[in-house]
């Protein structure tokens, strides 16, 4: 999917100026890079069967899966030419929709009918993965994911009207069934 993303930022199809364009691809290559995506991944892998804390479980998911939901907030600041006081705003809101997706798909691996989610369900704790479900248990960090979610419905709000759609997603990702 990556590699689709940056055949379409560089394509002459995409009628945006250059200047546009190589900012779109220089902060998605950030955010997927050694510092975001990949480390998350490499982090994923490293913390297998080991005690992990909160705050470094937080962290790695924040990079595995927040800076790409952080990219996609801040490509539309990007796009629309807004100041990069707009532009960390937007992506450290979408950072924080990726750590929700992110604790609500653990929490679906965990208690999820893999009927319902289409995937199969219940293999973090079989290979040991560091997720705040498997360090504080399915009620705490439901209860994580709840009160992030309340945050983020705070700080969304603050944009006004036209962020309708961004409210409506984070919905979607706290009520996925499982």
């Amino acid at each position: 999917l990556l590699t689709l993303a940056f055949e379409i930022l560089s394509s002459n199809d995409l009628k945006l100026s250059q200047k546009t364009k190589i900012d779109l691809i220089k902060t998605l290559s950030n955010s997927s890079g050694y510092s975001g995506l990949a480390e998350g991944q490499y982090l994923d892998l490293t913390f297998e069967n080991k005690k992990i804390s909160k705050e470094n479980i937080i962290n790695m998911q924040k990079k595995k899966t927040g800076k790409l939901f952080g990219f996609c907030c801040e490509s539309i600041a990007i796009v629309n030419g807004k100041s990069i006081k707009k532009r960390n705003l937007l992506r450290a809101i979408g950072v924080k929709i990726g750590l929700l997706f992110q604790i609500v798909d653990d929490l679906i691996d965990f208690k999820g009918d893999s009927k319902i989610v289409g995937k199969p369900t219940q293999n973090d704790e079989k290979k040991g993965k560091a997720t705040l479900v498997n360090l504080l248990g399915y009620r705490q960090s439901l209860d994580f994911a709840n009160n992030l979610k309340k945050q983020l419905d705070k700080e969304i709000k603050k944009l006004g009207k036209k962020s309708q759609d961004l409210l409506e997603s984070v919905e979607f990702i706290i009520d996925r069934e499982f």
